[in-house]
């Protein structure tokens, strides 16, 4: 963003691109495949709250780590919002790699989301995307 690439020639072409790190949310119009206008409406990260191998439901659940690992991003937060965008946490979680068993998949997980999207809310962060899935050690949302 302070380089100002989504102002750029090459920045008006991003739409042609699959951007991973961070991903950017496209509005775009077409007409026989001619792209005529392309707007970015958010710019989203990925976070998890720590490692499936050592975690554990007490550090899940510490307040002060769900603060700071969500204040790590307000510089983030505060560059987009500057830009007029939407700042969007594209893929989070409680732990990677599925998460962690007997911390994930509990009752203490769903409190955990409730304070941290609440608390990304506060931030400034627009959308909370929770990654999950058919085959996954455990399904946080079924």
């Amino acid at each position: 963003i302070n380089d100002g690439i989504l102002d750029s020639q090459p920045g008006s072409q991003i739409a042609t691109y699959v951007l991973y790190f961070p991903s950017i949310s496209l509005r775009i119009t077409s007409f026989n495949r001619r792209i005529l206008h392309c707007t970015v409406h958010s710019i989203s990260q990925h976070h998890y709250s720590g490692s499936s191998e050592t975690g554990t439901l007490p550090g899940l659940m510490d307040k002060s780590s769900i603060r700071s690992n969500l204040t790590g991003f307000t510089s983030d937060i505060s560059a987009v919002h500057s830009k007029g965008l939407a700042y969007v946490l594209g893929e989070t979680n409680s732990y990677y790699c599925h998460g962690a068993a007997g911390v994930s998949d509990t009752a203490g997980a769903a409190l955990w989301a409730l304070d941290y999207t609440l608390f990304a809310a506060t931030l400034g962060i627009a959308r909370v995307y929770f990654h999950e899935g058919i085959g996954y050690k455990y399904n946080f949302v079924c």
